[in-house]
């Protein structure tokens, strides 16, 4: 086991190491341009990769509109007849609604 002296020269050591080099946290060397470019280009390619993605999350929860109308089959008489009643029945679920609102004092 080291001794309490042991640690306090290893880190007075450290220390002095630290603060003679005199690096401020900069780094030793300046970096060249094209290193320079080459973080920048990681930087917005990382920023476009994450729009992207956040994006493409997004867009899961939309769904499309309906297909072009001349790829959809044609419909027959029974499909409209029975569009209408349904269009005729929620007009008259309004209407009795209206009523019934309007009967309450």
């Amino acid at each position: 086991m080291t001794s309490i002296k042991n640690l306090a020269r290893t880190a007075i050591i450290l220390y002095a190491i630290c603060f003679f080099t005199n690096s401020a946290g900069r780094p030793m060397m300046k970096r060249s341009v094209s290193e320079m470019q080459l973080m920048h280009n990681l930087g917005e390619h990382r920023h476009t990769v994450e729009r992207q993605d956040w994006l493409q999350m997004k867009l899961q929860d939309v769904h499309s509109a309906i297909e072009d109308v001349r790829t959809q089959r044609p419909r027959n008489k029974d499909e409209h007849l029975r569009a209408a009643v349904q269009k005729k029945s929620i007009d008259l679920d309004k209407a009795y609604m209206d009523v019934l609102f309007k009967a309450k004092p």
